[in-house]
């Protein structure tokens, strides 16, 4: 084991956001996913000690922007491969990309890179005022988070494994794995019955040799008793001529 210590166990999130109590509008960010850990550990002690950074709303543009040296982009789902993938009818590639509220509000998958590479997608909903900031920055103790470990827990119903003629995933975990377990079972009970079979099989063909080729010890024996008589009576017909060719004999003296 790696570690003695449970605290030590990743189960929180590297990056975490809170919103400042001077936001005037209802704007969220939720459902932080990691994409790319590159530079979120400068130090190199398995702590994310990357610089904080705040999102901001502009609502001339409208857009959401990121300091300088991060960008940001809005993100669509690839109905093909189920990914979340760069939108662009937006721009992107920049430090702000649109979010009109009035259209936007239900929420939008937004992705960030920051500098080092290391990159995160969060979805982005609500109504917020011009103004209004999202103060993004490494989660060091992890107290009350949890994400990574409902992530790893998410992965027994997620599709991962396999691939349709697209490339999209076709099969969690647990279902490869009962798929798994059924195929094991049919193939192992389709050799029991071909076993059985064959035995079978080889059964009527030993019968089968037997019955031309083979020694039936009952009849071998009565036979030797039959050829030891045959030859008993044999030997008293040699022995009764004997007697009666030694008495001609003695007449004719």
């Amino acid at each position: 084991m790696g570690i003695s210590d449970p605290r030590e166990i990743a189960a929180g999130g590297p990056v975490s956001v809170t919103s400042p109590l001077t936001n005037q509008g209802t704007g969220k960010v939720a459902n932080i996913d990691i994409r790319d850990i590159a530079g979120m550990d400068g130090s190199g002690d398995g702590v994310p000690d990357f610089s904080a950074f705040a999102l901001g709303f502009d609502g001339t543009g409208p857009a959401l922007t990121v300091p300088a040296g991060f960008t940001i982009e809005r993100l669509k789902m690839d109905a093909a491969t189920g990914e979340w993938v760069t939108d662009g009818s937006y721009p992107s590639g920049g430090s702000s990309t649109t979010y009109t509220p009035s259209a936007d509000s239900s929420g939008v998958q937004f992705r960030v890179t920051g500098p080092g590479g290391y990159t995160f997608d969060f979805r982005f909903s609500g109504t917020p005022e011009s103004g209004d900031a999202f103060n993004f920055g490494p989660s060091v103790a992890g107290v009350a988070d949890n994400r990574n470990a409902v992530a790893l827990g998410a992965l027994q119903t997620t599709k991962v494994l396999g691939a349709d003629a697209s490339g999209r995933p076709t099969a969690t975990f647990q279902s490869l794995y009962a798929q798994t377990v059924t195929t094991v079972g049919n193939k192992t009970r389709e050799v029991q019955v071909n076993e059985a079979a064959q035995e079978s099989l080889l059964d009527q063909a030993t019968s089968a040799r037997d019955s031309v080729s083979g020694v039936n010890l009952d009849e071998e024996a009565a036979n030797l008793v039959r050829y030891q008589l045959a030859y008993q009576a044999s030997a008293r017909v040699m022995t009764v001529a004997q007697r009666l060719f030694d008495e001609l004999i003695s007449i004719g003296r």
